[in-house]
């Protein structure tokens, strides 16, 4: 059983920091006088930092929307245009962590895996017709956070010993060594910090059960559908229609996500390219 996360491990959603070019195109658009607020939303949708960053402050009690706004539409709806584009405007780009160095390729990695994360999320909801697009492709991009900022905010032997147990299980999930090292893994350390920004119980339940669908109690439609996005990230990546070079999908997760195995399959050109084309946006 996993143990509670401490509290000096939660980090503020403020304190996220995103890829140079990412914060550099943002910045650009937030001091734009004529950039409006739609080009303000298809950018922050596309990033894992700004996207916490809006949830976060849409979701502050101040606004009494907490834990209500589970999508980035939603958030720049409560919070202004004009406010989103102050939150964007500050929005920090890659730096180090007190003591330990965050690799620009560490960032590239995690920034372009979420993406595809959050685009086969959407991509599997609008086709299977259950979940709710813009929440699972927001919890996609927020996924895998909590392992990033362990990264960042650990210490170097740990990180050390996630790499080593990486590499004796040729990319296999890190949950057990996680536990070892800290006594709770990435996706529970992840759920706990949308918990303290009070982000919307569907989006906790989606990062904390994506390894593990079949835990979920609420919010299965959701969860089975990033739980399945996750694997096919993967072949998305990997240019692979083998199920096999992928996280193994739990059974459950294909009848609550709407959808099988061969229509997934089906999507993935429309996934890459989707994926590929999000990715160009920052270079324009």
């Amino acid at each position: 059983m996993a143990g509670p996360v401490p509290d000096n491990l939660i980090c503020s959603a403020h304190d996220l920091a995103t890829l140079p070019d990412v914060a550099a195109r943002v910045a650009a658009l937030a001091d734009n006088p004529s950039a409006d607020a739609a080009a303000m939303v298809r950018h922050a949708t596309l990033d894992p930092a700004l996207t916490a960053r809006l949830l976060a402050a849409a979701n502050d009690e101040h606004w009494g929307q907490s834990g209500l706004v589970d999508n980035v539409d939603a958030a720049v709806a409560v919070l202004g245009a004009r406010r989103a584009c102050e939150l964007a405007a500050g929005l920090p780009a890659l730096r180090t962590f007190p003591g330990v160095p965050v690799e620009l390729a560490t960032m590239e990695r995690y920034w372009a895996a979420s993406l595809r994360v959050a685009v086969a999320a959407r991509t599997v909801a609008e086709r299977g017709g259950r979940g709710r697009p813009g929440v699972v492709f927001a919890a996609g991009l927020l996924l895998d956070l909590g392992q990033l900022v362990l990264l960042m905010q650990a210490s170097q032997d740990f990180q050390l010993a996630l790499e080593r147990s990486r590499d004796a299980a040729h990319g296999a999930p890190l949950d057990q060594c996680e536990r070892e090292q800290l006594s709770f893994d990435h996706a529970e350390f992840g759920a706990a910090l949308l918990a303290a920004w009070r982000l919307p119980a569907s989006l906790q339940a989606c990062v904390a059960h994506h390894h593990q669908p079949q835990r979920a109690t609420r919010f299965q439609a959701e969860v089975a559908i990033v739980h399945v996005a996750y694997s096919l990230s993967y072949l998305a990546a990997f240019d692979s229609e083998d199920f096999r070079d992928a996280p193994p999908i739990a059974p459950a997760a294909w009848d609550r996500c709407g959808m099988d195995a061969d229509g997934c399959l089906a999507i993935l050109p429309a996934v890459r390219r989707e994926a590929e084309a999000a990715r160009r946006l920052f270079d324009a």
